[in-house]
């Protein structure tokens, strides 16, 4: 699905998104209206959260987003 659809979908069942292209080895993007922005909460453990996720036009207009979590 699209960005748009995807953030309004995990909002509403409060889950993060990722897209499929970046399977297995991603992160959850938190969609929020804080100053932290997107909240970034990488799948592996030893890397740390980030906020304020800086996407690509390709990330912007892909459609393989999918609800995490």
């Amino acid at each position: 699905m699209n960005i748009r659809k995807a953030i309004i979908k995990a909002r509403a069942k409060q889950k993060g998104i990722t897209r499929q292209k970046w399977m297995p080895y991603a992160a959850t993007i938190i969609p929020t209206n804080t100053s932290s922005c997107f909240i970034l909460v990488p799948f592996d453990e030893d890397d740390r959260i980030g906020r304020r996720w800086n996407p690509t036009a390709e990330d912007i207009l892909a459609n393989d987003w999918q609800i995490t979590g």
